[in-house]
């Protein structure tokens, strides 16, 4: 591979260990805006605070992901995020912007300038492969909130597309006895095939409410107040969707039962591999284009 000189921005730990991977392949890494971490290369990779030294550095410029969070600033930790519309400036064509869910105006402007964007969360191999860090670190997530064992507990799973096919796949060998809920007639019978109950929303009436755990993959309100009314206490609900997320918080702190949000599961508990997983797909996609 030809060595070829690229700028990490922001983001969280994954960036970290992104930089370290695509110096261990022997490219040209400059950071800005990471977070504090202890590279075991970190003698070599600098850390510039001048952002247009970081950028007239590279060719490519590696961002977080997802790479916007409120649509203003890149996704960056620390009080002063860099913002879209500052970064956009001083990029210049010809370089090539990586990241994940970039804001859909941001990604127009940055065409209309010449700037060239590569979102790899629309590349179907890096979901799926994310989708089962994301499972692997729920996993972890369920162990470490819940005071019961897993196995052979009932649980509902709100949601049976990459992240859900992956969270039960991961939860199978517990013995559980989950239920799929999905709207979609496909997903629906994937899940059945699978030997997994398999439920539309409107089927689940009050009296089957009976559930240890509720995992939500949706980010929509798939139960209803009805529903969520017929739990018991003891049900714990771990939401992993992002905004607007799928339960209403006040409902369930009226009925005492706790709902725990699990955003961003990669990044969180999972950052070397999440960030190596970045490293790889864009390894993948600068062979495939040379």
């Amino acid at each position: 591979m030809n060595v070829t000189s690229m700028t990490v921005l922001g983001g969280d730990l994954r960036q970290c260990y992104l930089a370290e991977y695509m110096y261990t392949l022997g490219h040209d890494v400059i950071c800005y805006g990471t977070v504090p971490f202890p590279f075991s290369q970190a003698d070599k990779i600098p850390v510039s605070d001048n952002l247009m030294k970081a950028l007239s550095h590279a060719r490519l410029i590696l961002g977080p992901v997802p790479f916007s969070k409120d649509g203003v600033h890149i996704n960056q930790s620390g009080p002063s995020a860099l913002s879209l519309s500052d970064l956009q400036s001083r990029l210049r064509p010809g370089q090539l912007l990586i990241g994940g869910s970039f804001p859909s105006s941001f990604a127009d402007s940055l065409s209309e300038s010449q700037i060239s964007l590569l979102d790899v969360m629309r590349e179907e191999d890096f979901l799926q492969k994310n989708a089962a860090l994301t499972a692997e670190g729920l996993l972890a997530t369920l162990i470490a909130e819940t005071p019961f064992s897993l196995r052979g507990r009932k649980l509902l799973l709100l949601g049976y597309g990459r992240c859900g096919t992956e969270i039960c796949r991961i939860l199978a060998p517990f013995s559980m006895e989950i239920t799929v809920c999905d709207h979609n007639e496909a997903a629906l019978l994937r899940a059945g095939r699978s030997q997994f109950a398999a439920k539309k929303p409107w089927e689940l009436t009050d009296d089957a409410m009976d559930f240890d755990l509720i995992v939500n993959t949706v980010p929509a309100k798939v139960l209803t107040d009805v529903q969520l009314n017929g739990l018991h206490r003891r049900c714990i609900l771990f939401d992993i969707a992002s905004t607007p997320f799928g339960f209403d918080e006040k409902l369930l702190a009226q009925k005492k039962c706790r709902l725990v949000r699990c955003p961003g599961i990669p990044g969180r508990i999972l950052p070397q591999a999440a960030g190596e997983l970045l490293g790889r797909t864009i390894s993948e996609r600068m062979q495939s284009y040379g």
